[in-house]
């Protein structure tokens, strides 16, 4: 479980504006409550320090595959000093996690991962138990 004392838990598309006119929406984002200020707008303007990120309702029309798109958010968050990205894959079952200097991995979502330390999710767990 997230320490809600120290972390704020976003979710439903918060915007998160990375660079200068560069800005993506969110689903899920966990992020220090030290670094969160009033905000100036409707963007949050720190990164993060995870992400977790389901499917995808984006235009990919100006990308060649859905790949495409995952892995390029994916490098801009980790750019942006967000620490680890989650990507869940309902049709496929599947969870990529992603943080920067590391390997990148795929597994089954019946596989628990880490979404932060201490914090472990077990989607398949998650969709039984609920």
């Amino acid at each position: 479980m997230v320490d809600k004392k120290k972390y704020i838990v976003a979710t439903n598309e918060l915007g998160y504006r990375f660079a200068p006119k560069s800005r993506y929406s969110l689903d899920i984002a966990i992020v220090g409550r030290e670094k969160v200020k009033e905000p100036s707008d409707s963007y949050l303007q720190v990164p993060p320090k995870v992400v977790i990120e389901v499917d995808t309702k984006a235009d990919l029309r100006r990308f060649p595959s859905a790949e495409d798109y995952y892995f390029m958010k994916t490098k801009d968050l980790l750019q942006a000093c967000v620490e680890r990205v989650l990507w869940i894959f309902t049709r496929e079952r599947l969870v990529l996690v992603a943080q920067k200097g590391e390997r990148w991995f795929i597994t089954d979502w019946r596989d628990t991962v880490e979404v932060m330390e201490g914090v472990p999710l077990n989607l398949q767990k998650l969709i039984q138990e609920t």
